[in-house]
């Protein structure tokens, strides 16, 4: 589960999202890739995880770094709170959830905790912190069961995250 802040500059102002989940390491790299600064949450863990975007983590201590990494957790709504009251982001977009198939059977309470009230507590911390922001919520598959990929979902999650960032919505599915 990650939890990811980005920050784009775009004729001077700069533009912040939160994003959640672990294919929030494929919007991350992709925003990255756009100029982005991203700011992900990580589960503690006795060891320090970042195989999925190994190719894209730089020390922080780095100039010009664009990655930075926080501890905490979607079942932690303090954090929450925090975090998105002192980064305000304008947008967040939301792919985190418990999604190991056979965890989803052996602890159903701790499933439920993660994948539904995570995302009660990221809309309780949106409304705490008090700022404005953009909320997307993209669930999980463990509440439909298995799905094929879509073979386009880069340029889909890139479409999106253009007309959120333009205020547009978009009309239809593809």
């Amino acid at each position: 589960m990650a939890f990811i802040t980005l920050n784009l500059v775009n004729k001077g102002v700069i533009m912040k999202a939160l994003i959640t989940g672990q294919d929030g390491s494929y919007l991350a790299e992709l925003l990255l890739s756009k100029g982005y600064e991203v700011h992900g949450l990580i589960r503690r863990a006795s060891t320090f995880n970042t195989g999925r975007i190994d190719h894209i983590y730089t020390d922080p201590h780095i100039p010009r770094t664009k990655l930075f990494l926080h501890y905490g957790d979607l079942s932690d709504s303090g954090q929450l709170v925090n975090l998105i009251y002192n980064i305000k982001p304008d947008e967040i977009y939301h792919l985190g959830a418990q999604s190991h198939v056979r965890v989803s059977f052996d602890m159903p309470e701790y499933t439920g905790d993660i994948t539904g009230i995570g995302t009660t507590r990221l809309l309780e911390a949106i409304k705490r912190s008090g700022i404005k922001t953009k909320f997307y919520q993209a669930s999980s598959s463990e509440m439909f069961g298995a799905a094929s990929p879509s073979p386009n979902w880069k340029e889909r999650i890139d479409e999106r995250a253009t007309a959120l960032r333009d205020g547009r919505s978009l009309s239809s599915e593809k």
